[in-house]
């Protein structure tokens, strides 16, 4: 006899802070996430207010990309002249380089997929929100969130 069991999977998401709230990203979607100080960014005025400029992560020269200043709007400052960035994975960008600069990452924890509510009238990159601590946490998709700021060509396989 068949169990009616319901097996409920667990899926790893890295929490991040930005200037607004907490945030996921599945961790699939990251290649590593690396502290950059200040000065070793190479900054740009660009017409996309959300790239930041560039910098040399070890033998890569990555583009920077302030995850914050689309999401909520107020940016991720420098103040202390560090930063904490996360490398999104060369198969998620078609090879390009890409690091989003966030104010802190938390932790990585696993969270069971049905405790993820969708996200309904949403921009693309937001996919649902989940609740732990009392604190609601917002779900990103990073490939949607490349694609909103018109880098369709970085993700488009």
């Amino acid at each position: 006899m068949k169990s009616k069991l319901k097996i409920h999977e667990d899926e790893d998401y890295l929490l991040l802070k930005l200037e607004g709230g907490i945030y996921a990203i599945k961790i699939n979607e990251i290649k590593e996430v690396v502290s950059l100080r200040a000065n070793n960014i190479r900054q740009f005025t660009s017409t996309m207010h959300q790239v930041v400029g560039v910098a040399k992560i070890r033998e890569d020269i990555v583009t920077l990309i302030d995850l914050s200043t689309l999401i909520d709007g107020q940016g991720t400052s420098l103040e202390n002249g560090v930063t904490k960035v996360i490398l999104v994975g060369d198969d998620k960008c078609n090879g390009k380089k890409i690091g989003l600069m966030v104010k802190d990452v938390l932790d990585v924890c696993k969270i069971p997929r049905d405790s993820i509510i969708p996200a309904l009238g949403m921009p693309d990159y937001i996919t649902g929100f989940f609740s732990m601590n009392e604190e609601l946490i917002t779900v990103l998709d990073v490939k949607n969130f490349l694609k909103s700021m018109c880098l369709g060509d970085v993700c488009d396989k």
